[in-house]
């Protein structure tokens, strides 16, 4: 039996990754009612448990084989017709831990970025969306 730790943040942001596993930050801050700093905080963490890729220059997630595991357990636990908290004892499974992200947290992730990194970033986050609605229209 392995028990995997998450908590609330990181446990909504797997559940908001697509189907095939991959999502980019600005469609899981938007899906999970965060910002996209908060979003890239949450897929470090995630990448730091091996569950997750952060491409940095794509703006991608990228689940890992064991992050797909997770998230398939995650959603057998809350999601089934027949969720449950309980599980057997031989059976892997998911503790969401109760520590969520609070206002310093989010205040952090803004200070780490110097005023010209925010600004890239930002435009690069609407070229991408200018891209994604021209493909779209095509």
């Amino acid at each position: 039996m392995t028990r995997y730790a998450i908590t609330p943040a990181e446990a909504g942001l797997l559940k908001a990754i697509d189907e095939r596993g991959l999502s980019a930050i600005h469609q899981l801050s938007s899906t999970t009612r965060i910002t996209p700093a908060e979003a890239i905080n949450i897929s470090r963490s995630l990448e730091s448990k091996d569950f997750a890729i952060f491409d940095e220059s794509r703006r991608m997630v990228h689940l890992t084989d064991e992050g797909r595991y997770v998230r398939q357990l995650l959603q057998r636990q809350t999601d089934g017709p027949f969720s449950t908290t309980s599980v057997a004892p031989e059976e892997d499974f998911v503790l969401i831990e109760e520590k969520a992200l609070q206002d310093d947290d989010r205040l952090d992730a803004l200070e780490r970025f110097a005023k010209e990194d925010l600004d890239s970033a930002i435009e690069r986050e609407l070229q991408q969306l200018r891209q994604e609605k021209l493909s779209r229209k095509e």
